[in-house]
């Protein structure tokens, strides 16, 4: 998984260079400063075969450069899901929506790092399902029940 946190991205053109560092991918030089053609064409280049769920985070105040990158993500990389975290949808092809409501503080638990101090706890706060253990997925598997 390739986790991409857009809440600090202030423009339009930090979208493609925070999936690169998401990534991985350091620019050589002679392959331009993140953002230009040849930057981007390398990012491509990289994520083209490989298989992995890319999840953009806060995408609502970068809808437009967020839905320009998936579809082409989605183009020229097969093997890639995508998952964003957004008010909005993006508008993009085949997109599926789900809302989710908030969770009531019986049933989330603080992420760690999530809640800066200035932020309402219950905006970093993820649903947990309280299965019995009978139906608890096998030790080394996960379960993301609702977020």
């Amino acid at each position: 998984m390739l986790f991409v946190s857009l809440a600090e991205v202030d423009g339009d053109d930090g979208v493609i260079p925070a999936l690169t560092e998401a990534a991985g991918i350091t620019l050589a030089a002679d392959h331009g400063k993140p953002g230009s053609p040849e930057a981007e064409a390398r990012l491509f280049k990289a994520l083209s075969d490989r298989d992995v769920l890319v999840v953009f985070d806060n995408c609502e105040h970068l809808l437009d450069p967020v839905a320009a990158l998936v579809d082409e993500i989605l183009d020229r990389c097969p093997l890639i899901r995508v998952l964003t975290t957004t008010r909005e949808s993006l508008g993009v092809a085949d997109e599926r929506v789900w809302r989710v409501p908030a969770p009531d503080d019986d049933t989330a638990v603080a992420l760690p790092g999530a809640c800066p101090s200035n932020h309402s706890a219950s905006a970093g706060r993820l649903r947990i399902s309280r299965r019995p253990p009978s139906h608890r997925p096998k030790q080394g598997a996960f379960d993301v029940a609702s977020l």
